[in-house]
This record gives C-alpha cells, structure tokens and sequence, in this order.
C-alpha cells in the first residue's frame, strides 16, 4: 500500500520533477489520510510494508499525527512492521517530532520509519549547481543524538547521487567516507536525466555534461 498526504514540492533541486509546475504544497484532508491509514491497516494481510509518497515527509506540523496513527496501526495488527519514507531536508525540528510519534518496533530501538538525512552530495559546487540546500553536518549530528536520547538506536540513512554536475570520482568517494564516519548506512544512485527538468534543458546540458 502507498498513502500520501500531500502532493508535489516547495524545493526546484535541477534533477527533480517532482515540483514541476506546481507554486505550494496541496495537503490531502486531514481526517481522509487518517481514515485512509486506518483503513489499510485494518485490511492490509500479505505484507509487512507500508510506503508514504510524500516527497519531504515530517515538512508539515501535522505529518506527526499522521505518524502516531500509523504506530497505532502497527501497535493494534502489527501492521506496519517498516515504513519507507521520503523525510524532509530542511526541518529537523519537525523530523524529530514526527520520528518520535512513529515510535519503535522493539526493545532493540528498531524504528518502524528509518530515519534519513539525503544528501545526494557534500560538494557546495555541486550543490549549488543542482540548487539544492541540505541540513548541515551539525544539525545531522545532533538529530542523532536525539533520536538515541528517544531510543531510537537505528543507524540514519543517507543517499548519494553518482554523476551529478561539478561532482569528480575523488569528491563523491570522500562524500561516502565522510558520511560513513558519521554512522550514516550510504545509499548510491546513479544520475537519470529527466524529461522536463532544468537538467535536461540544452543549455544546462550544455554547461555540465560534456556527453
């Protein structure tokens, strides 16, 4: 089952088209995505997997409530036993508030909802020609020791993307290493140039990519 809350993205990162040709954030009834999450768990027998397709998930106050209900869910049928989700990058805050309401699986601090920091790089050029803002090493460094402080003893999640404009073999390895240091398990991508997004406009192409 997928449930979503709410639809597209505030962010215009250059290889994303998640956002495209929306200005704000469309949020789905409240009391409907609580119904919704209700309503899956009640029926939901052959898996163990819950997805949420928002793409910045714990962005919104709310997304909190939306997490308690799923725990609830879980506590009641054991449904779901792991929740994939796209968490927000600019909100620590509202990820800790949200990551806390998902609760844990078991005694060992096992969260139902890993918790991820996606990073795609730490190269500022790079970053700066995808337009994209992450969360600082600090601000990684002290969500986790939050989410130990709740019980929440999960490696963090982070993700890479290989071959991003401005990014060199040397920088994306030290990126690896670096976030390895940090206790985060590293997800590696490779880019895909997609249909209407700035990347794939002719003189973007142009200034990054020579083939």
């Amino acid at each position: 089952p997928i449930l979503e809350t709410n639809r597209s993205c505030p962010y215009r990162c250059t290889f994303c088209a998640w956002g495209i040709g929306t200005q704000k954030l469309m949020r789905f009834n409240e009391q409907r995505v609580l119904k919704e999450i209700e309503y899956i768990y009640e029926r939901c027998k052959k898996t163990s997997v819950l997805f949420i397709a928002d793409a910045n998930f714990g962005i919104l106050e709310r997304d909190a409530i939306f997490a308690k209900k799923v725990y609830e869910g879980y506590k009641r049928k054991g449904f779901p036993y792991h929740v994939g989700v796209q968490w927000n990058k600019t909100r620590p805050d509202r990820i800790i508030k949200t990551a806390k309401a998902f609760g844990t699986a078991d005694a060992s601090g096992k969260s139902i909802a890993p918790i991820g920091a996606s990073m795609q790089s730490i190269n500022d050029d790079v970053l700066t020609a995808i337009k994209r803002k992450n969360l600082t090493f600090d601000q990684v460094t002290q969500l986790q020791k939050e989410l130990k402080a709740m019980g929440i003893k999960d490696n963090s999640f982070s993700e890479l993307i290989v071959g991003l404009p401005n990014e060199t073999k040397k920088s994306h390895i030290e990126a690896n290493r670096k976030l390895i240091d940090y206790g985060f398990e590293v997800w590696n991508y490779f880019l895909h140039i997609l249909p209407g997004t700035e990347m794939d406009e002719e003189e973007y192409r142009k200034k990054y990519f020579k083939k």
